[in-house]
């Protein structure tokens, strides 16, 4: 049976159906519940909010999504005139996206320097935001070491999460 989803409802709709079992336990307040504060958000006449704190709590809850489901919270984004940066994070609760308990990796900054003499590599320093690491960047100078450059890198918690990017 195919189910067509059209608009904001029917996606609550069917978050609502996965969220039977679903508790935030912090707070304990079922995903469902949240799901009746973004109806009633867009009854209002706030689908804008309403739309993007639905994407805020499927992601929060990890509730799986079928590509259909996907592609519909996409159009709807879409329709609404919202940055897409407020679905495309849920690309990773698609049903044929990554394995169950998958962790996005953190993102580093390296601050490496090639020596020309030795053609050897170093780190000078790792940084979890780009601008600290720009700072050492321009203190360093590169008469000092020969190259000296910014690498990004990726952090992952296990190998299957390592596997699964690769």
């Amino acid at each position: 049976m195919t189910i067509r989803i059209s608009g904001l409802h029917d996606v609550v709709y069917l978050a609502r159906l996965r969220a039977t079992a679903a508790t935030d336990g912090a707070v304990g307040v079922p995903l469902a519940a949240r799901m009746e504060s973004v109806l009633e958000l867009a009854r209002e006449g706030e689908a804008g909010v309403a739309f993007e704190n639905l994407c805020s709590n499927l992601h929060e809850y990890k509730v799986r999504l079928e590509s259909t489901e996907f592609g519909a919270i996409a159009r709807l984004g879409t329709e609404l005139g919202i940055d897409p940066g407020r679905w495309e994070s849920l690309s990773v609760l698609v049903a044929d996206g990554p394995p169950p308990g998958y962790r996005e990796p953190m993102v580093v900054w390296a601050v490496e320097a090639r020596v020309y003499s030795d053609q050897s590599t170093y780190q000078l320093g790792v940084f979890t935001s780009e601008a600290e690491a720009k700072r050492l960047l321009a203190i360093r100078s590169p008469v000092d070491w020969g190259e000296v450059y910014l690498n990004m890198l990726p952090v992952h918690e296990t190998v299957a999460d390592w596997e699964y990017d690769a």
